[in-house]
């Protein structure tokens, strides 16, 4: 039985019996689960541990290759807020789903660490760090949307509009018949799509939206196979939340046709 000492951030934790809880905690390199005994135990000294939300370092047994079980531990940073804003709440949950799809990298972790800071100091920019989480993940996985031109044509001139059939960017000839995008929105997505690690300072994170987050959340989705229980969380969050006054369930806003200014 090996003994050894983990940090990271909580991501999941689900019960398991009456009494304890399998935990999934994101390391810089990896995932890695957790069994808890008995945290579900309002008594239990480990309990606070095991929350969603919060960076831990904690010491671990392992036999072998199985699980990692937890023996103690200590809380490192808290970010409570997240679960009192249900925006905040619904994407962060989103994005956490997502990744226990993937793999860890380091540069996801730092992303993911700081949309979490983020949203515990109520800054402006929690969405967009958010959307660099996201674009990240379809990164690493390999299902980016086409940014740099029209994913049909090639043209980088009169891109009106961002489809997830079409997987990506599609100029004015393309985009017939489907919601035009306003230029800010698509710049906005392309410079989240395009930022290498470690360079997000170089672009301005605030203006994104719920919407463009529902969007991503949805292209992970559909290009990744998997069904995902935090998008539909954050597809009824975002009808509580309608934005610049629309009440749509679409993600893509129709505008007039003249708005569709080149990016």
């Amino acid at each position: 039985m090996s003994r050894q000492m983990l940090r990271g951030l909580v991501l999941e934790t689900r019960d398991h019996g009456e009494r304890d809880a399998v935990v999934t905690i994101a390391l810089r390199e990896e995932l890695v689960r957790v069994f808890a005994r008995g945290v579900q135990r309002e008594t239990s000294k480990n309990r606070r541990l095991c929350l969603p939300f919060e960076e831990v370092e904690i010491e671990t047994e392992q036999s072998g290759t199985g699980m990692f079980r937890l023996i103690h531990g200590s809380l490192v940073a808290e970010y409570s807020r997240i679960g009192e804003n249900l925006r905040m709440q619904a994407v962060c949950l989103a994005v956490n789903e997502a990744i226990l799809h993937t793999q860890m990298h380091p540069a996801l972790y730092e992303r993911l660490e700081q949309l979490w800071k983020s949203c515990e100091a109520r800054d402006a920019d929690w969405m967009g760090r958010a959307a660099l989480v996201m674009t990240m993940l379809l990164r690493l996985e390999g299902i980016s949307p086409q940014v740099d031109g029209c994913a049909i044509c090639g043209s980088v001139s009169d891109i009106c509009t961002m489809d997830v059939d079409n997987a990506g960017f599609l100029c004015v000839r393309h985009g017939k018949g489907r919601s035009r995008w306003p230029a800010d929105r698509l710049r906005r997505m392309r410079h989240a799509v395009k930022v290498p690690a470690g360079q997000e300072a170089a672009v301005s994170l605030t203006g994104f939206t719920l919407e463009d987050i529902r969007f991503l959340v949805h292209w992970f989705s559909r290009y990744s196979h998997t069904s995902l229980a935090g998008e539909r969380f954050l597809d009824s969050v975002a009808r509580l939340y309608p934005e610049n006054g629309s009440g749509t369930d679409d993600p893509l806003k129709v505008l007039d046709a003249d708005d569709t200014d080149s990016i």
